[in-house]
């Protein structure tokens, strides 16, 4: 599994050329997940991030959604997102405050055998900016292994995702969002440790390092992310 995620991580660093620019990032991610009866699940998400070397919180996304059990380990979901690009002109990330709307259906499944939990999980989005009349649609694709030492409340996570657009976009000025070409979009892959607490092992605390290459219409961005993440379960 670590020969994949370094193949992952090699792949984009390959892929990079003259008109790729770096930054080191960080990314915090609240979710808390909330079972309303046997079939039905509650989700909501708080992420910030924080772009050129950490230093001002580039994006702010908000997501919620309503999930659904039918069986065989598998969770329907129908969601909305909310994502806030903030302005901050003397960064190398200039860009004017830009709103995202972001509906999305989803379907995951998760495997457990022995100490391992596989999960996958596709996710289609449309991508909706505010004064501007093209959406995108977006599909991405996350596979995820978890290793759970015996008798032991912690684990190590590796996982990967990919994202593909499905049709390209050229958005007005007055929307300030990005031009996003049909095609490989972006891919996050991830290793860390995770930590389990609460009766039962319910929450977790993950904390790892995550490259995340993403492909531009005019240049491509390579960071090198510090992502932590905290899931909640009631």
């Amino acid at each position: 599994m670590k020969k994949v995620l370094a193949c992952a991580i090699l792949v984009s660093s390959v892929s990079a050329g003259a008109h790729t620019y770096t930054d080191e990032q960080t990314w915090i991610n609240v979710n808390a997940f909330v079972k309303l009866d046997e079939n039905w699940i509650a989700y909501a998400e708080y992420q910030p991030r924080f772009f050129d070397y950490s230093k001002y919180n580039g994006v702010t996304l908000h997501r919620g959604a309503i999930g659904r059990n039918i069986g065989h380990g598998l969770t329907a979901w129908a969601g909305y997102g909310f994502m806030t690009w903030n302005d901050r002109q003397d960064s190398k990330f200039p860009s004017k405050n830009q709103h995202e709307d972001r509906p999305f259906l989803q379907l995951s499944h998760v495997y457990d055998f022995g100490n391992w939990r596989l999960s996958n999980r596709t996710r289609v989005e449309q991508r909706m900016f505010r004064h501007d009349d093209e959406a995108s649609t977006r599909v991405r694709h996350q596979f995820r292994a978890q290793y759970k030492f015996n008798d032991s409340p912690w684990a190590i996570a590796i996982w990967d995702e990919y994202f593909y657009n499905t049709n390209s976009i050229k958005p007005s000025r007055e929307s300030h969002a990005p031009v996003l070409k049909a095609g490989f979009d972006q891919n996050r892959a991830f290793i860390g440790p995770a930590y389990f607490f609460g009766e039962n092992d319910q929450h977790m605390v993950e904390s790892g390092y995550m490259n995340n290459y993403v492909h531009g219409a005019t240049r491509d961005r390579n960071a090198h992310v510090w992502m932590t993440t905290v899931t909640l379960r009631f």
